[in-house]
């Protein structure tokens, strides 16, 4: 049976995982919604990392959205990355 916390928007004990955390993993990405937060546009996206484990990760990368849109759009789910980190923007492997 599903859970309700899977369906959440948000949750009282802080903020999902951030690209930051899963840098040089390779994981693959299940889905993903786009929602507006108080600065804009932002990604949550469902991963299983490395250890099999399912995790929901966050973003306001424009780089990553607008790819995450683009194979959004061509249903192209799941989908392999690996996130880089280039100074102050992440690339994707």
């Amino acid at each position: 049976m599903a859970r309700l916390v899977d369906h959440a928007q948000r949750q009282a004990e802080g903020t999902p995982p951030k690209i930051s955390d899963i840098l040089g993993q390779e994981v693959e990405i299940q889905s993903v919604e786009f929602l507006s937060g108080k600065f804009g546009e932002y990604a949550l996206f469902e991963i299983i990392d490395d250890n099999g484990e399912i995790q929901r990760i966050q973003t306001t990368g424009m780089l990553v959205i607008d790819a995450l849109k683009h194979a959004e759009a061509e249903e192209a789910f799941p989908v392999q990355v690996t996130f880089k980190r280039n100074d102050r923007t992440y690339t994707m492997e």
